[in-house]
């Protein structure tokens, strides 16, 4: 039998044809293509009844558990359809400062960077002291779109949105389609006890090692009580904002009462795994058959 995995996906759409830089996207036709394989080849269960098997040291082979980071409006609209005809479950990690916003930012980057008529030598970024400049002259659109990417991911949520804002001014990008929406808190709240159980994201999803301790404590604390307020119930699952955290880190989620938590490590689970530190492997725009190729394949 094959080793147990935790999936790790974000959007169900086919953006239309636009660009999908960060390979976040399954079409929902390869979604039910994926979960119809998933259900018939393996063992699907909820995420904490893997936790349960990984404390135990005992994780029978074959298991799968399903899992959605940030809180896409089409996971209600497009994935849980599917899950539901399929009877599989799945965990939703939520971004509670999406609740607050028409899109992610890093969505709306995308569409700036690889829309843009012509990119300038340097991308300046002045809404920080001194200004950040980012070289992209001779590279190719997504080489840009990653460095400009990786010095705002650390900018505070404020400064970051003054950033984007001055991008869309000097890029002049036309008017842009939606990026694909977020739910809103009442959205997860509804979708919480089905297919889906909900888990906290941090509250603006920064890099939590990036931050100092009571930044960190934040961002957890925040987003776990936002959830549990709207849920009505204890929230004891969470997912590191971009797979990344260090010791700091792992013992703030700890301290917050929360008892799993996923990385983005692309490896299959081992029975000395912490519940703290659990792997996770992506999920790109396959066919069932195609994803399972990938997971027998996985270490």
């Amino acid at each position: 039998m094959p080793a147990p995995v935790i999936l790790m996906y974000h959007s169900v759409d086919d953006r239309r044809g636009r660009s999908d830089a960060w390979a976040l996207s399954v079409s929902p036709e390869n979604f039910a293509s994926q979960v119809e394989a998933l259900v018939s080849q393996r063992t699907v269960v909820p995420l904490e009844d893997l936790a349960r098997c990984v404390r135990a040291g005992r994780i029978p082979r074959g298991l799968v558990a399903i899992t959605f980071d940030d809180g896409y409006a089409n996971n209600a609209t497009a994935a849980k359809p599917v899950l539901e005809r399929y009877g599989a479950p799945a965990t939703l990690f939520y971004m509670t400062a999406a609740a607050d916003t028409p899109s992610f930012w890093w969505d709306r980057l995308e569409r700036l960077i690889m829309e843009a008529r012509s990119l300038p030598a340097v991308v300046s970024i002045p809404v920080v002291a001194p200004t950040v400049r980012v070289a992209v002259e001779g590279v190719d659109r997504a080489t840009a779109l990653s460095r400009v990417w990786s010095r705002l991911r650390d900018l505070g949520p404020a400064d970051r949105e003054r950033a984007m804002a001055d991008l869309a001014d000097s890029l002049a990008v036309p008017s842009l389609d939606p990026a694909p929406a977020p739910l809103t808190i009442e959205e997860v709240a509804r979708l919480d006890g089905g297919v889906f159980s909900i888990g906290a994201h941090t509250h603006s999803h920064p890099s939590l090692p990036s931050l100092q301790p009571p930044d960190i404590a934040r961002e957890i604390v925040d987003s776990k009580a936002i959830c549990e307020r709207y849920l009505a119930r204890p929230v004891t699952a969470f997912a590191y904002p971009f797979g990344d955290h260090d010791d700091r880190v792992v013992a703030a989620v700890a301290d917050a009462g929360l008892t799993l938590a996923c990385t983005t490590s692309a490896r299959a689970i081992r029975p000395d795994d912490h519940c703290l530190t659990l792997p996770r492997v992506g999920v790109g725009n396959w066919s069932g058959e195609e994803l399972m190729r990938h997971l027998a394949s996985i270490p």
